[in-house]
């Protein structure tokens, strides 16, 4: 027998711990409109306490609050009704209810989940605002750890109820002979905002989805009305596709994607013009020549690279003038491509997409474009909200780890949320620090405020969409 004696009760609802900035997420996403382009979504499922909206809300909050698995949605998200009323639920649908919306999902809705995307970016993305737009094209694997289930081939439109379907062997990185799902996604680093995207079976290469994907592109950019210039590694590069690109007016960095052609090409470079472009590697601009399966001419650079010892050869090609971009800028831009390989990873770890939330083929499909919609508002809320302060420039992985899903006791009264957090380290004091700076400059003078956020404060930014977000 024990000395002591325990006492234990369920806290009362407004006392219950909740992600720190689930609920300002929720009011920003309110008040620009996000969640009413969902009502295009149209699926044939029944409806007796959530519509399809109210589920669609509600994996995309979970996909945003980085949990790692619909499973969190029975202990963060169902037990907060405070969250869900800010969303127009009385109760968000329990783990079961959201795994069968993704099960009913069709090639139809998956066209609706595409119109979505467009029509969030047209209204708040930042990426039409610009003269001149970096697209980065890349892609990444996602592993299907359990067995394989039916496919149409085999069975016509049977899913099973376990097992990944269309889930195929390909190329996934320090995972050989596994089976799992491409991702081929279009991502600009100037403004983090996912472009476009496309996922199929495993064995599906990029290059044979390029030309998909790149008309994505444009219709979700349609009537920006700014210069489109494309970058892509060696995975995707073929001389057919940039004699496309050149065809159809675009500018372009890629790499080669033979590194016996770079060292070929390393032979008829001049040994006096080679030039350092970074403490270990060198470059060599051979100027315009003709590369297989392109009628065009295009500029190759030649890289070659220090290390251990040794010599690696690479090389880069494109359609941009020496006159307009030097050697030293032209790999410097290629070399900016790190972004889209940062929001991959912080997909992949941070919101958790390569946690597949279903066997279901459509509904992975789903469940991705849900989870770049998620990213996309992340990004949003973080420019508009925090964009002014120390929190504005952080990157995904830190802001959703280490903020948004700082435990906290939430508020919400009107049009103001009381946030008490439960923890005193330095990130809760960054936090704290950053929206009393957003509530000093919303009342425009300098003081010790209490930890209020009204969500009606932007930033100083201009607006990008008509939608007002306060008084």
């Amino acid at each position: 027998m024990t000395d002591f004696t325990m006492f234990c009760e369920i806290a009362e609802e407004e006392e219950r711990v909740t992600p720190a900035l689930l609920i300002p997420l929720e009011m920003y996403a309110q008040e620009i409109g996000f969640f009413d382009h969902l009502e295009y979504l149209q699926l044939d499922m029944k409806e007796v306490k959530h519509t399809v909206r109210d589920k669609a809300v509600t994996q995309i909050l979970n996909i945003a609050i980085g949990s790692p698995y619909n499973k969190d949605i029975d202990t963060e998200l169902r037990p907060d009704r405070q969250a869900a009323n800010v969303v127009d639920q009385e109760q968000f649908p329990d783990q079961s209810g959201i795994n069968r919306f993704l099960r009913r999902f069709t090639p139809m809705q998956l066209e609706d989940l595409t119109l979505i995307h467009r029509l969030t970016l047209r209204q708040y993305g930042e990426v039409r605002q610009a003269e001149v737009v970096v697209v980065d094209l890349d892609g990444f694997g996602l592993l299907a750890k359990r067995k394989r289930g039916l496919d149409f081939r085999e069975f016509e439109f049977v899913f099973p109820e376990r097992g990944h379907v269309f889930a195929r062997k390909g190329y996934f990185a320090h995972y050989p002979g596994k089976e799992g799902y491409h991702v081929f996604v279009a991502y600009t680093g100037q403004f983090r905002e996912v472009i476009a995207h496309l996922l199929d079976p495993g064995d599906v290469s990029p290059r044979s989805r390029f030309y998909d994907l790149y008309y994505q592109v444009l219709e979700n950019l349609d009537g920006a009305g700014g210069v489109l210039l494309f970058r892509f590694d060696g995975g995707i590069t073929t001389g057919e596709i940039i004699e496309f690109l050149i065809d159809e007016e675009h500018l372009f960095i890629s790499k080669g994607n033979n590194s016996r052609t770079s060292r070929r090409l390393a032979r008829r470079a001049n040994n006096d013009a080679w030039e350092w472009v970074s403490p270990n590697q060198q470059a060599n601009d051979l100027g315009w020549i003709k590369i297989p399966n392109c009628r065009h001419r295009v500029r190759v650079i030649v890289l070659r690279t220090f290390r251990g010892g040794k010599v690696k050869y690479s090389h880069l090609i494109l359609n941009i003038p020496a006159e307009v971009l030097s050697v030293k800028e032209a790999v410097d831009l290629y070399n900016a491509r790190q972004t889209v390989e940062s929001m991959i990873k912080e997909s992949r770890r941070v919101l958790w997409i390569s946690h597949l939330r279903t066997g279901h083929y459509w509904g992975l499909q789903a469940f991705v474009s849900f989870g770049f919609l998620a990213h996309n508002l992340l990004i949003w809320f973080q420019r508009d909200v925090f964009g002014d302060t120390g929190l504005g420039d952080l990157g995904l992985k830190r802001f959703v780890q280490d903020f948004v899903r700082l435990p906290a006791r939430v508020q919400k009264v009107g049009r103001t949320i009381r946030i008490k957090l439960l923890v005193a380290h330095a990130d809760a004091r960054a936090l704290v620090s950053a929206i009393a700076s957003i509530n000093a400059q919303r009342f425009g003078r300098q003081l010790g405020l209490p930890l209020i956020w009204g969500p009606g404060f932007r930033g100083a930014k201009p607006a990008l969409h008509p939608t007002s977000l306060g008084p």
